[in-house]
């Protein structure tokens, strides 16, 4: 029987590809890996262009700085009646100033966020007060022109809203702080802010209605020799009767001047205090950083002349008047009253 013999197929091959090997003979994961890493670099770089650009050269639009203002800077303010249909008649040391007018004063708020429009409201031939955040981007800049100019200097306290939606920034007085940790904010804060002869206070309208929490801020001020100015954030602040029994001096604001921001609403808001300073002998007046609020007192600023004195915020400080008792800090941060 004839044996056949099997012979192994042979697979032919075909000639050699590229589909493993780039161009120059790499193979293709190795020159993946290296565009990858090449695009991270490039990622990397221009990211690192874009932070410095935004730094040190970027000047945002008018546009983009309104909408950052109404982002952080302030929660609504509290719709109460002007502070003497509140507070009782504050005892001023005289109801008119020198020229025989009734006196008002002015404070800008939130100051050291913007640097041109802080510059304009420090140029301007009326006597405002300025009340200065503690860690905003310009304060040390600004701070040092108004001191320079001899403006009176507060420093604008940040502290604990009601809302989680209004975050009051670096440095805020919180409910839940002792009174060690608040100190030690206070005093950092005052740093910041150096030439503040009072404080008042940004945003808080949480902390201004716990007495526990006045109680210790008053007290702190106190020891400090500053007066408050209660901005009025919240509708049931005890800020004036904590003060006036720790025998810290201060006033409260009647109304904002700017909480619309429209020049012809901001120069009725100036009307009004002309009109609640003529009624009662003197007023207070909150504004803000804004181009509309720049606008507004530099179209209305001799109008208002012409009705009241604009006076430094000092010169409307009362008189202090205290009961006959004091509150104390035990050495464990509670506080308490003990009989004078």
């Amino acid at each position: 029987m004839a044996r056949t013999s099997k012979k192994k197929a042979v697979r032919k091959r075909g000639p050699k590809t590229q589909g493993t090997r780039g161009a120059q003979g790499l193979p293709w994961p190795l020159l993946r890996r290296v565009g990858l890493w090449l695009a991270l670099l490039l990622v990397f770089f221009f990211s690192l262009a874009l932070t410095v650009y935004l730094f040190f050269f970027y000047v945002p639009s008018a546009q983009a700085a309104k909408v950052s203002v109404e982002m952080v800077l302030d929660e609504p303010p509290a719709e109460v009646a002007p502070a003497s249909d509140v507070l009782g008649p504050t005892p001023v040391k005289s109801a008119l100033g020198a020229k025989g007018l009734p006196r008002a004063a002015i404070i800008i708020d939130d100051m050291g966020y913007y640097q041109r429009v802080g510059q304009d409201l420090l140029a301007m031939d009326l006597n405002l007060t300025f009340s200065f955040l503690p860690f905003a981007r310009y304060t040390a800049e600004l701070v040092e022109a108004a001191h320079q100019d001899d403006r009176t200097i507060l420093l604008h306290q940040p502290m604990q809203p009601r809302s989680s939606r209004y975050d009051p920034g670096s440095g805020a007085l919180l409910v839940k702080d002792g009174l060690a940790r608040q100190e030690m904010f206070l005093l950092e804060n005052l740093l910041a802010v150096p030439y503040a002869v009072g404080v008042n206070n940004h945003m808080g309208s949480l902390y201004m209605a716990d007495e526990m929490m006045m109680e210790r801020l008053m007290l702190l001020l106190h020891r400090q020799g500053l007066f408050f100015v209660d901005s009025l954030t919240a509708s049931d602040s005890v800020a004036a009767e904590v003060a006036r029994i720790q025998g810290v001096r201060m006033v409260a604001r009647d109304i904002f001047l700017d909480h619309v921001r429209k020049p012809e609403a901001i120069c009725n808001q100036l009307r009004d205090l002309a009109r609640i300073a003529e009624r009662r002998g003197w007023a207070v007046a909150i504004g803000h950083p804004y181009r509309e609020t720049v606008t507004a007192l530099r179209r209305c600023g001799k109008e208002l002349q012409k009705r009241v004195e604009l006076v430094d915020i000092q010169d409307l400080l009362p008189d202090i008047q205290q009961k006959d008792e004091k509150v104390a800090v035990s050495s464990g941060g509670r506080v308490e009253r003990e009989e004078r």
